[in-house]
């Protein structure tokens, strides 16, 4: 603020010392200064003057660029903590935050951040650019009070029709934008994941037009939002220009003479020259808020948000032992929001080593099921414990115990090893437990007639795969980290009934391991020690 003060004032400090020199010099009581000032030369006036000037302005200039540098980079640090934490939030949050949450919502919540950033960012710009005006008013109001309240009076009736005229239409802009951004993101997700569907129904076109509208209610409020942003330093110039005649035409009326007004006239058009440009920022920091507004209190809300997990809340360092057997105990479960029981008084022995087979009609609450007894959601009513203890409040001992095979794997466009080894960091690989879970999962062959071997990468979703060798990577990624209890929701009925078997076989074959799956396919459940039919609790197979 200081050195803005100095910098400007400068200036015409710099112009009154070349045309009349005594006027600068009778403001120092210092007679060997004085002395100094008087025996200089025009030329060297002009010249230390110069020298004074620039170096005020390029110390300015390096501070500027100082501050920005801090500005810039706490923000980026903001943005990035802001993500981590938001996206942290999601993973940690219970499995039925995502079953009712569409990946896309939290796809753009997430691209919100950065939004809510640049928000924050327009503040940091309205508190820099407030100190700068602050500093250019005080300059103003020392050198002449009536010339800076002209000023203000030309000036505020801009900045208050500019304030309240745009601030309705940016708020409900950005809610539109918003909410087609989203639709955006979901139209891109869902139509890339069914792009099989698209192809053979040859409806190419209209998800293309469906794509153009989101996008374009999207991007249109985007645009206008820019346009509104740039009305403000056009209206403001125009103003400044007539508010720097009509002063300059006062003043000349007043003196009568140019020469006495140009140092005024110097502090006048420099002061409005970056005085515009502070305001026309703090208008469009204003304005930016007004229309990011929506994904900043929807931000807000969420991080203020309580997903009560209360499964996280409680003992969770108490191990748990699996030597003798899993129980059901009288559970029942109905949806949040849903009075209707999926399951109902449901009783269920599991054995250490067992292959056990669930099977029923859709609808039957066999994926339910196994989302209870991996403890990824609590059921409404009973229990499910392991040797006595209620696994509930010991849920993160008890997923260490789990390898999980879903209907359908997801695997990245990574390599085998990789997509096997996902969650572990590749510096601290366990190759005796790839090895153990590649030859378990019948992958050897498979892995040693590739050129790269298990650095092969297999594309996107695994697209360079066949199906069954997909399926056996994501279940030898379950078998890796050595689980006893192996969960499979499924995760061989895309598949014709030979691989289907054989890969049933092969895991079966393990003797150390307690198996859970759901089929529909009489020859697997023909396999299992125990099979439990939920469309009839009391038929076993």
């Amino acid at each position: 603020m200081f050195l803005e003060m100095m910098s400007i004032g400068s200036l015409p400090a710099f112009i009154i010392f070349i045309i009349s020199p005594e006027k600068i010099i009778s403001l120092f009581d210092n007679h060997s200064l004085i002395n100094f000032l008087v025996n200089l030369t025009e030329y060297e006036r002009s010249l230390y003057g110069f020298l004074i000037v620039a170096f005020l302005f390029i110390l300015k200039a390096f501070l500027i660029l100082l501050i920005n540098y801090f500005e810039m980079n706490f923000l980026k640090q903001m943005d990035l903590e802001n993500s981590k934490k938001l996206f942290s939030k999601y993973l940690h949050s219970p499995f039925l935050f995502h079953v009712y949450n569409n990946p896309s919502e939290l796809t753009q919540n997430l691209n919100d951040i950065k939004r809510t950033t640049s928000v924050i960012f327009g503040f940091c710009t309205i508190i820099k650019e407030m100190l700068i005006i602050l500093s250019i008013a005080s300059l103003l109001i020392l050198t002449n009070v009536k010339l800076f309240s002209y000023l203000i009076l030309i000036l505020i009736i801009p900045i208050l029709f500019l304030l309240n005229y745009f601030k309705n239409l940016l708020l409900d802009r950005g809610e539109i934008a918003r909410i087609f951004r989203t639709k955006r993101l979901k139209t891109i997700a869902e139509s890339l994941s069914n792009i099989k569907f698209i192809k053979i129904n040859n409806i190419e076109n209209f998800v293309i037009d469906y794509f153009k509208k989101n996008n374009y209610l999207a991007t249109h409020q985007d645009m206008v939002a820019n346009y509104i942003s740039k009305i403000p330093k056009v209206i403001l110039e125009t103003f400044s220009i007539i508010t720097i005649l009509l002063i300059v035409f006062f003043l000349y009326t007043k003196a009568g003479s140019l020469v006495d007004i140009i140092p005024i006239m110097t502090l006048l058009i420099v002061s409005i020259v970056r005085f515009i440009p502070s305001i026309g920022n703090i208008l469009v920091a204003l304005n930016n808020y007004k229309y990011h507004y929506p994904a900043l209190k929807s931000y807000k809300l969420l991080f203020e948000e309580n997903f009560n997990d209360n499964t996280f809340n409680k003992n969770t360092l108490k191990k748990i032992e699996f030597k003798k057997q899993i129980l059901i105990e009288s559970i029942s479960y109905n949806y949040p929001n849903n009075e209707i029981k999926i399951l109902r008084d449901l009783n269920l022995n599991i054995k250490k080593n067992q292959k056990v087979g669930i099977s029923g009609k859709s609808g039957s609450g066999k994926s339910t099921l196994l989302n209870i007894i991996m403890g990824l959601i609590q059921p409404t009513e009973g229990k499910v414990t392991c040797d006595g203890n209620e696994i509930e409040g010991n849920i993160k001992n008890w997923y260490s115990k789990i390898g999980y095979v879903p209907q359908k794997v997801t695997l990245f466009d990574e390599t085998i090893k990789n997509n096997i080894c996902f969650g572990t960091n590749k510096n601290y690989f366990d190759d005796k437990n790839y090895d153990k879970a590649i030859k378990l999962a019948e992958l050897e062959k498979f892995i040693s007639s590739l050129p790269d071997k298990e650095n092969t990468k297999i594309g996107h979703e695994g697209s360079l795969v066949s199906g069954g060798q997909f399926q056996r990577i994501g279940i030898a990624r379950a078998l890796y980290s050595n689980p006893e209890i192996l969960v499979l929701d499924e995760p061989t009925s895309s598949l014709d009934k030979k691989i289907e078997s054989s890969i049933i076989d092969s895991l079966f074959q393990i003797k150390d391991l307690t198996i859970i799956l759901i089929s529909h396919n009489d020859s697997v459940l023909s396999k299992c020690d125990k099979v439990i039919n939920l469309d009839n609790i009391e038929k076993q197979i």
